[in-house]
């Protein structure tokens, strides 16, 4: 048995908790469901039954460098939409990929953190 019940959130770093907000509720249509606004501002977006996304704003004495190794992977039965939508919004995506009977491909938000969406039968 896991020590854990579940995965409750994944933290993506932004410089700029409004922009970053209106970035991922107009761009990937997210809901907030939680703001705080303190001395460290987050906006949690809930994501269907699993793991939220929580932006979180970094204070300007720390450094940051958006994950490359580490990035969240959304499940998207109609990838090839959300390939579109995206690219028509004007994210950076990368090219429809296949491997195996997985569907895949990776985008970047407004801060340079990598994401990813996947699709598989």
């Amino acid at each position: 048995m896991s020590l854990f019940s579940k995965m409750d959130t994944i933290i993506l770093r932004v410089a700029d908790i409004k922009a970053a907000k209106k970035w991922y509720e107009e761009v990937l249509e997210f809901t907030s469901s939680y703001e705080s606004n303190g001395d460290h501002a987050i906006v949690i977006f809930p994501i269907g039954n699993g793991p939220s996304i929580t932006l979180y704003e970094w204070q300007h004495d720390e450094s940051h460098s958006p994950a490359s190794s580490s990035y969240p992977i959304f499940f998207a039965e109609n990838i090839e939409e959300v390939h579109t939508k995206l690219t028509s919004r004007g994210v950076e995506t990368s090219e429809l990929q296949k491997d195996g009977s997985t569907t895949f491909f990776t985008f970047y938000d407004l801060n340079g953190n990598k994401l990813e969406v996947c699709y598989w039968s």
